[in-house]
């Protein structure tokens, strides 16, 4: 049994090709997945969806890079236009992330890099292993891999906490944790949704289970 997630962005991490899911804007679904859902504010959907249309509208630009890189670049050209306000570019960056991570992730399966035992357990020191061997290929700088190392560091510890009944040096894969560890980052931390070192850019991102 494996477990089905990939280290953060580099994405989803590992450096996978894009599925047509990813391509073609699913306007109408993403809009019924947010009305159904409870994680955005009532009313709020159809600027959610305005800015993801904006996304792929734009992101031809920079084709040649994963959608996660194309979501930088994506803010950075929202941040240079004035009329757009701050809070404008962070629910961007909010929409973009739901429809990639929460949407598309009910619809489509990653491919595992990390295996999991039958009680659902997984190495730690072999995810760690895993992202730095992933962002070493990609050739990211030992700053930005450190900034990573911290917030999977930071993932681990809540889930240990979570679940005290993990055996020393194992993590427990239930992919629930990383919804409620985001959860608690976001609204209990107040962790700002544009930091560059937001777990959900700079941690983990568990492919099709969030």
């Amino acid at each position: 049994m494996r477990l089905s997630w990939k280290i953060c962005y580099l994405d989803g991490a590992g450096g996978s090709m894009e599925t047509s899911h990813d391509i073609r804007f699913q306007d109408a679904s993403f809009a019924e997945f947010l009305l159904k859902s409870s994680i955005v504010k009532p009313g709020s959907e159809p600027h959610l969806v305005r800015w993801v249309g904006m996304f792929f509208r734009l992101r031809g630009k920079w084709q040649n890079y994963l959608w996660n890189e194309q979501l930088d670049f994506f803010l950075a050209h929202l941040s240079h236009d004035r009329t757009i306000p701050r809070w404008q570019v962070v629910q961007a960056e909010q929409a973009v992330r739901l429809y990639f991570v929460h949407f598309l992730g009910t619809i489509k399966k990653p491919e595992p890099l990390v295996e999991i035992d039958e009680q659902g357990m997984f190495k730690r020191d072999a995810a760690f292993e895993q992202l730095v061997t992933t962002m070493r290929l990609k050739r990211y700088a030992r700053r930005t891999e450190k900034t990573y190392m911290i917030w999977l560091g930071s993932y681990f510890r809540f889930v240990r906490t979570a679940d005290p009944a993990c055996p020393p040096g194992k993590i427990n894969g239930d992919p629930r944790y990383v919804k409620e560890f985001l959860a608690q980052l976001a609204v209990r931390r107040n962790v700002a949704a544009g930091s560059r070192t937001k777990p959900s850019t700079r941690c983990c991102s568990f492919s099709g289970l969030f």
